[in-house]
């Protein structure tokens, strides 16, 4: 996709050490490489085709911890932080091959590394597990209850059953930053931090029915807070808005939403766009996959429980096959239509 900046920022107020952090940054950064901050750079998901045609400027230790990076880290084990790396979510193949060089602190904040903790429980940090947003890290903190840290728990996402069985330990500072805090916090508004509540995603409602208690630093860089920016643009902190991804418009789904691709004209071209040649091919490898891992399940089901497969199972694959077929029908429909 491509991004451009919306019309009312001034790309002359951007902080582009900050902007070099935004992922939706890209295309800009592109056309003016001599003010990308490298090291910022190395933390953006979506910086590494840039990223490889500048390997002189790359922070290594920074990159390790970056998802997108395991292609280019593999090509270059020697350079690898091990430390960083023990936070990179798409990194646990490497890591379990290494388990040597993992920092086990930090491997605790990482969301796809439970299996690895679980076997060894011992080198868990509790503190930073409470951190860990993961279901079954929080799975896992409710097995050994004694050992969670209820200040990193109050602003864990998927902490909030816990949180709301044991209402006394909430320490409420932190779950005003808890975007899946806020029905909580409407029930106690009394012990909202105001400050802290700029952050939430989900507070803008919030936000809005209390204008003089939002926090303009915390919240210009709020994602969904874009149109409540674009309304007090004298109150905006421009270093940090230019992290905010909002910043940004995608050019193909502001056209998919105003309804100004000519269909008819699309779908009879043969040379149609490369964006909707390849999200065709991907669809048909989603599907194709989806398939595979039913087929997958189902075997085991049924080498297992030929009654459950029976009566529970295939009554399902029945209607899943049926959608995929009545949906590949009116596709066709809508094809000879056009």
């Amino acid at each position: 996709m491509t991004f451009k900046l919306l019309e009312w920022i001034d790309i002359d107020k951007l902080n582009w050490s900050n902007l070099s952090l935004n992922p939706n940054a890209i295309d800009l950064l592109e056309k003016y490489p001599e003010k990308i901050d490298w090291e910022m750079l190395c933390f953006n998901p979506n910086a590494i085709k840039i990223l490889e045609k500048y390997l002189d400027k790359v922070n290594w230790q920074i990159l390790s911890s970056n998802p997108n990076a395991i292609d280019l880290l593999k090509k270059y084990p020697e350079k690898i932080d091990w430390d960083w790396l023990s936070l990179n979510p798409n990194a646990i193949d490497l890591l379990e091959k290494n388990q040597d060089k993992i920092n086990w602190s930090w491997l605790s904040l990482n969301p796809n590394a439970i299996r690895l903790l679980k076997k060894n429980l011992d080198k868990i940090n509790w503190h930073n597990l409470s951190k860990n947003s993961n279901i079954f890290a929080i799975g896992l903190l409710e097995d050994y209850p004694h050992k969670i840290h209820w200040y990193n728990l109050s602003a864990n996402p998927n902490g909030i059953y816990l949180l709301k069985e044991n209402p006394k330990k909430i320490v409420w500072q932190q779950l005003t930053l808890n975007p899946n805090g806020i029905y909580l916090l409407k029930e106690n508004s009394n012990k909202i931090y105001w400050e802290c509540l700029s952050k939430n995603l989900n507070a803008i409602e919030l936000l809005k029915q209390n204008l003089n208690k939002i926090n303009w630093y915390f919240l210009s860089e709020n994602q969904n807070a874009i149109d409540l920016l674009k309304q007090n643009k004298d109150k905006i902190d421009w270093d940090q808005i230019s992290r905010n991804p909002s910043i940004f418009y995608s050019i193909e789904i502001e056209l998919l939403e105003r309804n100004e691709i000519n269909w008819s004209y699309l779908f009879k071209n043969p040379n149609k766009s490369e964006l909707f040649k390849q999200k065709e091919k991907k669809e048909n490898i989603f599907i194709k996959e989806i398939w595979k891992k039913i087929n997958i399940i189902c075997l085991n089901i049924l080498k297992k429980n030929i009654i459950i497969f029976v009566f529970c199972i295939l009554p399902c694959i029945n209607v899943m096959l049926y959608l995929h077929l009545h949906l590949q029908n009116n596709m066709q429909h809508d094809l000879k239509e056009l």
